[in-house]
């Protein structure tokens, strides 16, 4: 996933990690297509086999609808999923070192986090696309409701809440348009942009915590200078609501799983 990341940093950084780079890259090249695909996978998970008749047959076994059928899909896509990151992740090591680049143990650990992140959210992104197949019976509209939710959650709502921030960082310093911040001096302007980051944050776990990539890119914000554990005792409510969010999918989906008709 990392290579093209570690190239393009090779000539100035190495040694290092730079979190704005690496989290830019999984955020355009890694968990967007792996996002919209696991959300899309999930979104086709039960519908499909109800529509082809394929889960009808499965619980005419004799075995648990829940455990058997439910939990044993979610989990071997789980699995999949896993070593899918995994393998690619070291895989993208192992270029990155046949071309020179020197990685230092803190740009690995920095590296596998994000990765492990990246998977916490791709497990969250795969349970409510449980939710979604569940709740609309057809496949095809699940695949189109389920685009259209992830460019609602990914994109356009994240941008309504960095314009939330930078307004009122702008209310603060008394900004009411260019001309009021070219006479600011340096030390306003990087007062004023320090303002609009920590706003941003707030403001992101407070509209945006079911949102997995603004979460994510808050987290890797700490990575740079910081060690793995304090990067994560930092950001304990922002994984605590991504593991939350999951097993509330989860929740939702099974319960209404257990009432279906599945015929």
């Amino acid at each position: 996933m990392y290579t093209h990341v570690f190239l393009g940093i090779k000539d100035t950084m190495q040694g290092s990690a730079n979190p704005k780079i690496l989290i830019g890259h999984i955020t355009t090249s890694t968990y967007i297509p792996a996002g919209i695909l696991t959300l899309l996978l999930g979104a086709t998970s039960i519908n499909d086999d109800i529509s082809k008749g394929t889960a009808e047959i499965i619980i005419s076994k004799p075995i648990n609808r829940v455990v058997g059928y439910f939990v044993h899909k979610f989990l071997g896509q789980s699995i999949v999923i896993t070593g899918a990151l995994i393998t690619s992740t070291l895989f993208s090591i192992s270029i990155a070192k046949c071309y020179g680049l020197h990685m230092s143990e803190r740009m690995i650990e920095n590296v596998f986090l994000i990765t492990l992140l990246t998977l916490l959210a791709m497990i969250q992104l795969l349970a409510l696309g449980y939710l979604i197949s569940l709740i609309i019976r057809s496949p095809n509209i699940a695949l189109g409701a389920s685009l259209v939710l992830f460019l609602i959650i990914s994109f356009i709502l994240p941008q309504i809440v960095e314009n939330m921030a930078e307004n009122k960082a702008k209310d603060e310093f008394g900004i009411s348009g260019w001309k009021d911040y070219s006479s600011m001096s340096y030390e306003e302007i990087e007062r004023y942009k320090e303002r609009i980051d920590e706003l941003q944050r707030e403001y992101d776990l407070r509209f945006l915590f079911y949102a997995p990539n603004i979460q994510l890119l808050d987290i890797a914000g700490d990575l740079e200078g910081t060690a793995v554990n304090n990067i994560i005792t930092h950001n304990l409510s922002r994984i605590g609501i991504m593991i939350g969010l999951t097993l509330i999918y989860l929740i939702l989906g099974l319960a209404y799983f257990k009432r279906m008709d599945l015929r």
